[in-house]
């Protein structure tokens, strides 16, 4: 077997952990599991132990996308950790590729796949460092028009305004 059949391997088998945790881990369980996943996203964005591309596509391929957003609905009752990563793992997912100008449609799928909402309720949220994480992961989603129309359409902007005039950063 060759270096990038073994890398392909691995990352399969990373991400089949993840969404088995995800899924039926424990709360502790569920933050690692998002905490890896948000970690290794902008990994490969630096130091490249896969492609930015490949890994985002296996994400969504896989339904670690759909895992993180179920993650985020109030029915997980995941933690705060939990949460933050989930949002920093959307948003490194949703991140186009850093080394073509073609856009890679992940922030659509992000965004379809059902995050919207719970953006918005997480602006809204009494911690503040996950109304960051919120509105970092929103401004990466805005920038595909589809996302933009979601957001306004279900009241990102108010919550946004309040803390572009209140937030802590």
């Amino acid at each position: 077997t060759t270096q990038a059949d073994a890398a392909e391997e691995q990352l399969s088998d990373m991400l089949a952990d993840a969404a088995a945790l995800l899924t039926h881990g424990s709360a502790a369980a569920q933050e690692g599991a998002a905490g890896q996943i948000a970690a290794l996203a902008l990994e490969t964005t630096l130091s490249q132990p896969f492609h930015p591309l490949t890994f985002r596509n296996a994400c969504v391929e896989r339904g670690i996308v759909d895992h993180l957003v179920r993650l985020l609905s109030p029915e997980a009752r995941a933690t705060n950790t939990a949460l933050h990563h989930a949002l920093a793992a959307l948003e490194a997912i949703a991140t186009d590729d850093p080394t073509t100008d073609l856009d890679n449609d992940h922030a659509r799928v992000v965004c379809t796949a059902g995050t919207v909402p719970h953006l918005v309720r997480l602006l809204e949220w009494t911690d503040e460092h996950l109304q960051l994480a919120a509105a970092s992961c929103t401004a990466i989603l805005a920038a595909c028009l589809e996302c933009r129309a979601a957001l306004a359409a279900r009241g990102a902007v108010a919550p946004l305004l309040r803390l572009a005039t209140f937030g802590i950063d």
